[in-house]
Parts: C-alpha cells; sequence; structure tokens
C-alpha cells in the first residue's frame, strides 16, 4: 500500500507514455514531495515572519532554484529513461507546473496549519479564562449575591466573610484561606 504512495507519479507517467519511459518510479514522487515541504517551510516561515518578525521567512530566489534544481534532475532522468526525445521533452514539461503546484500546495497548507494551530491555542486561552474567571467569581459569592460584602463557605459548612487578595481569602476572622479546588466550598485555612 505504501508502494503505490511513494510510486503515484510513475503510475501516471506510465500511464500516460506507456513502455516508452523507464524511470524511477520513486524518483519524481520524491521529488514532488520534497518540493512541497519546501513550500511548507517557505509559507511558514513568510507567515512567522509577517506576523511576529521572527527571521523564519525563506529567500523566494533561493526557493525558486531549488525547484528549478529539483526539475533539473528529473529532466536528467527523462533523458536518460526515454526511448526518444518526445517522450523526456513530455515528461520534463509536465514534471515542471507539477513542481511549482505542490511548492503552493506546500506553502498554503502550512499557512493554513499555522493558522488552524494558532486559533485552537486562542480558544483553548479563551477558554480557560473563562473557566478560571467563572471559578472565582462563583466561589466569590460563596453563598453571598453582592460583591460588596464578599465571602466564601468552607468545607465545614461556615461561612467566613473578608476580601480577596489574589488567588487568597483574607477573612474578617483574621485567618487566611487558601483555594484547595473549583468549587464553592473548597477553601481551607492556610
Amino acid at each position: 500500500m505504501m508502494k503505490n504512495k511513494m510510486t503515484f507519479f510513475g503510475a501516471i507517467e506510465r500511464n500516460i507514455w506507456g513502455d516508452k519511459i523507464n524511470a524511477n518510479p520513486y524518483f519524481a514522487t520524491l521529488s514532488i514531495l520534497a518540493v512541497m515541504l519546501a513550500g511548507a517551510v517557505a509559507g511558514g516561515g513568510r507567515l512567522f515572519y509577517e506576523w511576529f518578525r521572527w527571521d523564519m521567512a525563506m529567500n523566494n530566489v533561493a526557493m525558486a532554484a531549488l525547484i528549478v534544481w529539483i526539475w533539473g534532475y528529473n529532466v536528467a532522468e527523462s533523458i536518460i529513461a526515454a526511448e526518444d526525445w518526445k517522450v523526456a521533452l513530455g515528461r520534463s514539461l509536465l514534471l515542471l507546473p507539477v513542481l511549482i503546484l505542490a511548492f503552493v500546495f506546500g506553502a498554503v497548507a502550512s499557512v493554513v496549519v499555522i493558522c488552524l494551530v494558532i486559533l485552537w491555542l486562542a480558544l483553548m486561552f479563551i477558554s480557560y479564562a473563562l473557566t478560571s474567571s467563572g471559578g472565582r467569581s462563583g466561589s466569590r459569592s460563596g453563598g453571598s449575591s453582592s460583591d460588596d460584602d464578599p465571602s466564601i463557605e468552607l468545607s465545614t459548612g461556615r461561612k467566613v466573610s473578608g476580601t480577596f487578595a489574589g488567588d487568597d481569602f483574607h477573612g474578617s476572622d483574621g485567618k487566611t484561606y487558601k483555594r484547595t479546588g473549583w468549587g464553592s466550598s473548597d477553601w481551607e485555612k492556610e
């Protein structure tokens, strides 16, 4: 099964030219995947540079040279493996737009993946912030409906009024209480 995936371009060229070409079935496919990976690196690096000014952007001329370099190796393989010049030219001309499209797909896919990861992280952060603030406001009221007179309920059921200071609660009884959980009665003396 994996062999079929690693030779998809070889299968395409066999359907087009049949026995007139005897190229390595893996080389063109691996070339396409390498160019796609280069596109992903270039697209992701450009996005990080544009958004955060992180210097991860690839040089566009270098990326174009990489595509031409890989295409050149495939042209050489086409010349060696083809029975006549028409097949070699046809295979070479077919590979160039395929490599360019693979590069573009890799770049676009990397941007989409980066945006999805950033969106997921933002949603996780918002969810955590809402959960944290919801837990605090619920525990601050602790049975009291007014924020002017905050109180907490201890695990024993006793209510203590006082003031909140960060994650601590300073009770009017002179004791400091720490949160032990997220329930309304999850407070204990320090």
